[in-house]
């Protein structure tokens, strides 16, 4: 339970309100039509907390190192993006639109296994001084 609201529910937030950020730009920008951005929301809602699930099963794995956990989750989530958004039609699959949305996607992908990985990271360091410190006493 700690785990999910220490990492789950955070990344959500911030992987939804990046990915929301981004296409409400992207849509104002190409002046597009928003009469679908409910429908859009909940879908990109749903999609995101799917992400976190996934990454609750590729975490069970046991990686010998980060790289290859962060690789794993980057092709399986990067495989789920892609399939999601061509069933929903988030985008007309163009190569200039599969290059876009796929940089929109690594940036906030990057930014969130950044963000906890340094987290994560900070909090071994004190364990693990709380640990040497314990040991010298």
């Amino acid at each position: 339970m700690n785990k999910i609201r220490k990492i789950h529910l955070p990344a959500i937030s911030m992987a939804f309100t990046l990915a929301i950020l981004f296409s409400a730009t992207i849509t104002l920008l190409r002046g597009n039509d928003t009469t679908g951005i409910f429908a859009s929301v909940m879908q990109m809602l749903g999609f995101v907390v799917a992400l976190q699930i996934i990454n609750v099963f590729i975490s069970r794995i046991r990686f010998r190192k980060y790289y290859q956990y962060y690789l794993s989750n980057f092709f399986i989530m990067y495989a789920f993006f892609i399939s999601v958004a061509y069933v929903f039609h988030w985008f007309g699959f163009r190569l200039e639109n599969i290059i876009l949305n796929t940089i929109i996607f690594i940036f906030i992908f990057t930014f969130i296994q950044h963000h906890f990985y340094k987290l994560l990271k900070k909090e071994a360091d004190e364990i693990n001084a709380l640990l040497d410190n314990k040991e010298r006493q």
